[in-house]
């Protein structure tokens, strides 16, 4: 994955959990980030998605309807 990609997917991250946090901090994900990404690969289903949907909506080569669909997931 190039580092552009992951600093596209950081910022995205960042933006959505402010948006869901009572007090955000600059280093809210360095602290936390391990913790939150052991929570989601444990929460896994059958039906999740692969990882490969999430960044293709990122980088806008998904339709409005599949990323809509994403994120009721």
């Amino acid at each position: 994955m190039s580092p552009e990609t992951v600093a596209k997917i950081r910022d995205r991250t960042e933006e959505l959990i402010r948006g869901k946090v009572d007090a955000w901090r600059r280093n809210l994900l360095a602290e936390n980030g391990r913790a939150l990404g052991l929570e989601a690969v444990a929460a896994k289903t059958g039906e999740c998605l692969r990882d490969k949907a999430f960044l293709d909506v990122l980088d806008g080569r998904e339709t409005w309807r599949g990323r809509e669909e994403m994120e009721r997931h």
